[in-house]
């Protein structure tokens, strides 16, 4: 009954201070943990972007040469262009990439053949697809000359 009449007085004793700075210590390396991981996870999302650039595009003499450059940090697997003239769509034959996928960084050529006529104006749409981060369209104007 000593120790009851004691604890109503007021003469409690607390956890030691070895034992507080234990798990302070602990609650800190979790709650750094549960940081590092959210703040890795967001980073990492968007550092994930998908870019690409039409650098440099002519049609002379019947065919059609461009450039296309990867900015972004996703691999394309598909690249499709598009031409269009007044309106309309202008068929494309033998039309290829070199190389057919394009890695983060990397230059691919395109070439292929279209019935153009001089002074005309073209506007070139390359589509770059790829399997994590879906479609990306990049657009040129151009003078068939």
């Amino acid at each position: 009954m000593q120790s009851l009449q004691s604890l109503r007085r007021g003469n409690r004793r607390a956890i030691s201070e070895m034992l507080a700075v234990i798990i302070m210590l602990a609650l800190t390396v979790v709650a750094g943990a549960f940081v590092y991981q959210v703040f890795f996870n967001k980073a990492n999302s968007y550092s994930n972007t998908a870019s690409i650039n039409i650098d440099n595009a002519q049609i002379s003499n019947g065919e059609l040469v461009m450039t296309v450059k990867n900015l972004g940090s996703i691999t394309f697997t598909t690249l499709s262009v598009t031409v269009y003239s007044g309106g309309s769509v202008v068929t494309i034959s033998g039309g290829s990439f070199s190389p057919s996928t394009l890695s983060p960084g990397q230059t691919a050529v395109y070439t292929g053949s279209l019935s153009e006529t001089v002074g005309a104006s073209y506007l070139i749409e390359v589509e770059g697809t790829s399997t994590s981060a879906g479609s990306v369209v990049a657009t040129i104007t151009i003078t068939g000359s």
